[in-house]
């Protein structure tokens, strides 16, 4: 999900199948988040900011008939 220019969601809400919720608080954005269900955070992983830049879009040249 995003979070557009916001840093951090108030609450991230999880329900697992077996009916337990799980609600973890001030999550910073730019984040992948591990969750073991029934208890906390179990790992955080920040997300780096790729140094690619994408050019233009190109025509394929195949032909496909």
């Amino acid at each position: 999900f995003g979070l557009g220019a916001e840093t951090m969601a108030d609450s991230v809400i999880v329900r697992w199948p077996s009916g337990t919720v799980d609600r973890l608080l001030e999550v910073p954005a730019d984040q992948v988040v591990k969750v073991v269900e029934g208890s906390t955070v179990s790992s955080v992983i920040s997300l780096a900011t790729p140094d690619v830049q994408l050019g233009f879009p190109q025509p394929n040249p195949a032909v496909d008939f």
